[in-house]
């Protein structure tokens, strides 16, 4: 068991974890947007929002476990096979509201003293797990609003644009991969034309959702020729 001297700040960091027993259950399908995953690919300084308002910021990540810090300068530490099969949408809510309930229910003297016991020689001891995983951050505790097309972006489009990906997966499949005899470019300039030129003549609103589809199925082609199918 390791130890270290007590602070006059809060420097722990609280261990999230659901407070909603049917939290698992929340799900969209095989294309829902699962908190675990979008936390594995989250940067440092990556806001989570609820509402569409910032509650805390990734501020350091290790093997299976992403700390953040909320709005006022607390830092919690989350496991994120807790969060597999989670919805982003609810774990955020739960997060928001274990956040509030927390700050709630600490009294402002209380608010900076550590979480867990102390020993009779005054030092405080936190166990082996959280003594390896736990750094010290020069993060801001202000978190700036982020800007209103990211926050659409992320808490909108995305589930809209994985309907659309999960629509078309099922009616096309994989035929993405294949080559297309003219090369993407052109066979995606002629899907533009044909959207356009729909729009000019009817007046048939343009699916922006496919546009954007084959925006992310070129890149994808791009990122990962490996996957192509050839032949």
């Amino acid at each position: 068991m390791k130890k270290r001297k007590t602070e006059n700040t809060d420097n722990s960091a609280r261990v999230w974890s659901p407070s909603r027993p049917d939290l698992s259950s929340r799900k969209r399908g095989i294309l829902s947007i699962n908190a675990d995953h979008v936390l594995a690919q989250a940067k440092i300084g990556y806001q989570l929002t609820h509402a569409g308002e910032p509650i805390a910021e990734v501020i350091d990540k290790r093997p299976h476990q992403v700390e953040i810090k909320d709005l006022h300068n607390k830092r919690w530490l989350i496991n994120l096979h807790q969060l597999q099969d989670i919805e982003l949408s609810a774990f955020l809510e739960d997060l928001a509201e274990t956040i509030t309930n927390y700050h709630q229910s600490t009294p402002e003297v209380l608010a900076d003293m550590p979480l867990v016991d102390l020993p009779d020689d005054g030092e405080q001891t936190i166990d082996d797990d959280a003594q390896h995983f736990r750094r010290h951050s020069d993060q801001p505790a202000v978190i700036p609003t982020q800007p209103l097309l990211a926050r659409y972006f992320q808490e909108e489009f995305i589930s809209k644009m994985l309907n659309q990906m999960d629509f078309d997966q099922t009616r096309y499949g994989d035929t993405w991969l294949m080559d297309y005899t003219d090369g993407v470019e052109a066979h995606i300039r002629s899907r533009f034309e044909d959207y356009f030129n729909l729009f000019d003549e009817v007046g048939k609103p343009i699916s922006w959702l496919r546009v954007a589809g084959y925006a992310i199925l070129a890149q994808a082609r791009l990122d990962h020729p490996d996957w192509l199918i050839n032949g």
